[in-house]
């Protein structure tokens, strides 16, 4: 699927792309009541939506015996035992979930499977314009080289599709399941062998648990809240499940098993979850930062293929449900932008709101 993609060249024709934009994903008084957006800004328009675990060439190939537990798996798990052992003591507010500390982390520079959106389209802008407002951590080289964009995502279109997925997968039994359930020894693979596993017993009747709920769409879509619907606080669902066990709403129960846990997911059908975390600093704060986090998927052949062929499956850009919910605003007048933008007083103290930052915007009131 291809990607919707506006070219613009001036700050008021981003302004307008965003509006165009959120008038397609409106549903109901779309003239008065637009659909949250979240946003991403990058330096190249060319870079795919990776986070930076998924940068390093590690891939998640298997290394137990029951081989649901891959190297990405360790090079989390050891970067979080580190962080957490070294800096506890410097946290003012303890992170209560796995997922915070992966975002306090991310915050510092740790190679984590979150990547960082906001919920401004100025900030993210900034973020694709940055190199045009330093003129000493940026080269004039660099700056020529720049293609920048800005990435718009629809979280709460986004993890409605997560939940579909889930449902269809879940709920519907097939021979793989069947055949594992009833057979020593056979893995079940499946998302839905997945869940009878963590959730407790292959006798267990997971389909009569996620249907006795009826349509998802009852209880989580709600009046006066369509605007955050489905967009979830994945450390609070971390302390539902370990409060409620069993009793917990079971989408909530698989999305945390699957992008908190990080089971092992057998095919790449399903996104990364769009997410909200508290802020655990003020930088975080000020970037109106949130996330999506990326699950564990299996690498197969067919992925080995196409890592030759220099794209990597596991970009959010290359998932079939996430692309109809993307799009990406390219700006062919980076420059003129970053100008317009200091003009109406606009620059990175925004998005770094400390005092060497606020020092430079006294000093050095210039566009590279």
């Amino acid at each position: 699927m291809k990607i919707n993609t506006i070219k613009v060249g001036s700050l008021g024709e981003y302004i307008d792309a965003i509006a165009e934009i959120a008038r397609e994903y409106a549903m109901d008084n779309w003239k008065t009541n637009p659909p949250v957006l979240w946003f991403r800004g990058q330096n190249k328009g060319t870079y795919s939506l990776l986070p930076s675990l998924y940068r390093n060439g590690l891939q998640p190939e298997q290394t137990s015996g029951e081989k649901e537990y891959t190297q990405l798996h360790y090079a989390e798990d050891i970067r979080i035992q580190h962080y957490m052992a070294k800096n506890f003591h410097l946290l003012r507010s303890q992170p209560s979930a796995k997922i915070e500390w992966l975002e306090v982390m991310q915050h510092h520079g740790i190679k984590t499977r979150l990547l960082d959106w906001s919920e401004s389209a100025i900030h993210s802008l900034l973020f694709a314009l940055e190199c045009f407002f330093d003129g000493k951590a940026y080269s004039a080289e660099f700056r020529r080289q720049s293609m920048p964009c800005v990435w718009v995502l629809n979280p709460g279109r986004l993890n409605k599709m997560i939940f579909e997925e889930i449902r269809d997968e879940v709920t519907v039994k097939d021979n793989t399941s069947d055949i594992a359930a009833g057979c020593t020894g056979v893995r079940d693979t499946s998302l839905r062998g997945q869940i009878i596993k963590q959730y407790g017993s292959m006798e267990t009747d997971v389909t009569e648990w996620f249907t006795k709920y009826g349509r998802f769409e009852e209880y989580m879509e709600t009046k006066g809240t369509q605007h955050i619907d489905y967009i979830v606080n994945l450390s609070k669902l971390n302390e539902a499940v370990l409060r409620e066990g069993e009793g917990i709403n079971p989408y909530y129960y698989a999305i945390y098993k699957i992008y908190s846990d990080g089971i092992l997911v057998n095919e790449r059908k399903l996104p990364p979850l769009a997410i909200v975390n508290a802020y655990h600093s003020e930088r975080i704060r000020a970037q109106r930062g949130v996330f999506t986090v990326f699950p564990y998927y299996q690498d197969h052949q067919s992925d080995q293929e196409v890592r030759k062929m220099g794209i990597n499956p596991d970009a959010m850009d290359h998932n079939e449900i996430a692309q109809k919910c993307l799009s990406r605003i390219t700006l062919y007048s980076p420059q003129k932008i970053a100008y317009e933008l200091m003009a109406a007083g606009i620059n990175t103290s925004w998005l770094y709101p400390e005092m060497p930052i606020i020092a430079n915007e006294i000093e050095n009131r210039k566009v590279f």
